[in-house]
């Protein structure tokens, strides 16, 4: 049922792009990267964001000999020059060859972010032990003090005459924060439930605690530390929630599990349909709408593609019972409702990055997400087959079902898909390209109007590895 937007009129509001870590001594060995997955990290953390997997892309540029290894990081051995394909294409003009066409491959490298000094990527050494195999359009959320990764397309994989969708993954893994120790979790379905499939291109989202209440840290044993929804293509009348036991920490700890519950979701009474089947689009925890019963938060679904056809541009909220979203819950208070929001719609798109942005009065720390839902980039078909990508932003009140009307300034990205967004901490002072670190909370950082948006794909031409903080503020 569409839904009507309620009486008041919709603030402006102005986003900003500021490139940060820019100088090359404050991103080294970071190579050009899309289809990865990010987090904000929590408070209690040096750093503020976590970037994982996707696929990178590098050039090597024939340099002397003794040239190639100047500069090499301690232990880290000569590294070829790496540039994009189409900086190298520039880089020799007149040239009676082409250049060698990009090196393309999943990863699973970690790599952290800091707003300290202009920004800076870190990237992240792994504890001895096992490592998850490298992919990308995979999912990755921050439930305690662990990253937890859930399944996604590996197309490095060797073919499996047995299993024809084996590169396609349905593994679960946790990253601990403090140790960065990877450990596989043993993923149990409910009683009469069915496992995890295979998937990718689909999109996750930490659910708030039961009651709104504020979690944090790591559960006891017998304890979940927080529950994660998955919406697929499969899901049509449910969708599927993880929910997540970190184990205990420490070397004595159990290994970390997750029980996996298929929750039947009602459309709205007056209109009983859910989201059609899609890939390659956005769910975000957000603000609820004043009246939906949905509690302080409810999860936005925008955009993306089909199996076949043209892209989407439809967006959808899931109003969450607060009494029914922790394990053994059947939440059957969930309800979808389409929104047919007023205000410019921005074009239809898949591949996008999305994130919800405090309005005025939000407290920072609350569980029920920021006011703006912002949609950048992505990308759609402009004639069959053929993708173009979106340099645009788009910022939808939650609070008056409306697309609004912005300012932008600075220096946008470049039109791209496959980017990653991530949540950073408020501002405490603001610097070039950041601000120094502050906490915030895991999971959304809520009350945070500011971004860290990274990489990115130009399909079929280039892909970047240029990062921006983007804030989002109230005219």
């Amino acid at each position: 049922m569409a839904t009507t937007s309620p009486a008041g009129a919709a603030p402006r509001v102005r986003v900003r792009f500021e490139p940060t870590a820019v100088s090359p001594e404050c991103r080294l060995g970071l190579l050009p990267r899309s289809g990865a997955c990010a987090a904000p990290l929590p408070g209690w953390h040096a750093a503020q964001v976590v970037m994982l997997g996707g696929y990178t892309e590098e050039v090597e540029q024939q340099q002397p000999a003794a040239a190639s290894s100047a500069g090499a990081g301690a232990g880290a051995g000569a590294q070829p020059s790496v540039v994009p394909a189409a900086a190298a294409a520039a880089a020799a003009p007149g040239a009676p060859a082409a250049p060698p066409p990009p090196r393309r491959a999943p990863t699973i490298e970690a790599w952290t972010y800091s707003g300290e000094g202009g920004g800076r990527w870190s990237r992240v050494q792994y504890a001895p032990g096992p490592v998850p195999q490298p992919r990308l359009t995979a999912q990755a959320a921050v439930v305690g003090d662990g990253l937890w990764l859930v399944g996604g397309w590996d197309p490095s994989a060797p073919p499996d005459p047995a299993s024809p969708t084996a590169a396609f993954l349905n593994d679960v893994w946790r990253l601990d924060l403090r140790t960065w120790a990877w450990a596989q979790v043993e993923v149990v379905p409910v009683a009469g439930g069915e496992p995890l499939p295979r998937i990718s291109r689909f999109a996750m989202a930490a659910l708030p605690p039961p009651g709104g209440s504020s979690s944090s840290g790591s559960s006891s044993s017998g304890s979940s530390c927080g529950s994660l929804l998955i919406h697929t293509h499969r899901c049509g009348e449910a969708v599927m929630v993880l929910d997540c036991y970190d184990g205990g920490a420490g070397p004595g700890g159990q290994q970390p599990r997750a029980t996996l519950r298929r929750v039947p979701v009602r459309g709205a009474a007056a209109d009983p349909h859910s989201p059609p089947s899609r890939g390659l689009h956005s769910l975000t925890l957000a603000a609820a709408a004043p009246g939906s019963g949905s509690g302080p938060a409810a999860l936005y679904v925008y955009g993306g593609a089909p199996q076949s056809g043209s892209m989407y541009g439809d967006l959808w909220r899931l109003d969450l019972d607060p009494s029914a979203s922790g394990p053994g819950s059947g939440a059957s208070g969930w309800s979808w409702q389409q929104l047919e929001a007023a205000g410019a719609a921005p074009h239809a798109r898949c591949s996008h990055v999305a994130g919800a942005a405090a309005g005025s009065g939000s407290s920072s720390g609350s569980s029920s997400g920021g006011r703006y839902l912002v949609v950048a980039g992505g990308s759609y078909y402009s004639q069959p087959g053929r993708l173009q990508p979106l340099d645009d932003v788009a910022v939808y009140d939650t609070q008056t079902n409306a697309w609004l009307e912005m300012e932008v300034e600075g220096p946008p990205p470049s039109a791209r898909n496959a980017s990653v967004m991530a949540p950073l901490p408020p501002a405490v002072a603001t610097g070039a390209g950041g601000a120094v670190a502050g906490g915030a909370a895991a999971g959304g950082a809520a009350g945070t109007n500011r971004f860290l948006l990274h990489g990115g794909w130009r399909p079929f031409v280039e892909t970047y590895s240029d990062s921006y903080v983007v804030t989002v503020s109230e005219v």
